[in-house]
């Protein structure tokens, strides 16, 4: 995503093979309690090791209380 925001409402909004993909000026808003797992995750164009990111470690793109678990 280049610009706006994708709002994730449900932990199963993505399947646990999906690639996220944002630069700067692109946000998730992470609107749900709990995990959601994908495949991987990019921001600028580098792939992000596995873990887990959220507004709290990654507030450049992402909002909302939800995580992101990376494999």
């Amino acid at each position: 995503m280049k610009q706006g925001t994708l709002l994730l409402t449900n932990v199963r909004s993505l399947g646990d093979k999906t690639e996220v993909s944002l630069v700067e000026g692109g946000m998730l808003d992470l609107a749900f309690p709990g995990e959601m797992r994908i495949g991987k995750l990019s921001l600028d164009g580098k792939v992000q090791a596995p873990g887990t990111y959220s507004a709290e470690n990654l507030p450049k793109f992402v909002r909302g209380k939800g995580t992101l678990k990376t494999q």
